[in-house]
């Protein structure tokens, strides 16, 4: 498991060294799935997996370095979905008690499971369709860098 990080404010901009959900946080997210998955009517279960879960039991390395660059990459991320087999999600620790991040992720993933052959632009219009937030903006629409936020995948808007 990732080790806590002691508390302090930061910006979004800022993801935390160690984060992870606690009992309460997990609980939460699989009211949100299971809410979710009921709203957009997907009938099969849908898991919760965490960082080490998702890399051993879907990425599945062969090598340190490789479990390394994935595990990199997850940490550049708001969440992932699995799609082949599994109906697995990943939502990144660092959107914990963000709610305002974590509630369109998890409704981003879901719909990646629900749309599978859906490319990420138009899974990212019907997310932004179904919880109204539109001040961010993805790196791959951003037409200019953030300055404050060197994260991955998602920009405030200006």
């Amino acid at each position: 498991m990732l080790k806590r990080r002691k508390s302090q404010s930061r910006s979004m901009g800022e993801p935390p060294e160690y984060a992870e959900f606690d009992d309460l946080d997990t609980e939460l997210n699989e009211v949100l799935i299971r809410t979710f998955c009921s709203i957009l009517e997907i009938k099969r279960n849908v898991i919760l997996l965490d960082e080490d879960q998702w890399v051993d039991l879907i990425e599945e390395p062969e090598t340190k370095t490789e479990e390394k660059e994935i595990r990199l990459e997850l940490k550049h991320l708001l969440g992932r979905a699995n799609i082949d087999g599994h109906r697995a999600i990943y939502i990144n620790p660092d959107c914990k008690r963000q709610y305002q991040v974590l509630i369109p992720t998890v409704v981003h993933e879901l719909l990646h499971i629900k749309y599978p052959k859906k490319d990420e632009d138009a899974i990212y219009k019907m997310e932004r369709k179904m919880t109204g937030r539109y001040d961010y903006t993805p790196h791959w629409l951003a037409k200019e860098k953030c300055g404050n936020c060197k994260r991955k995948g998602w920009r405030f808007a200006k």
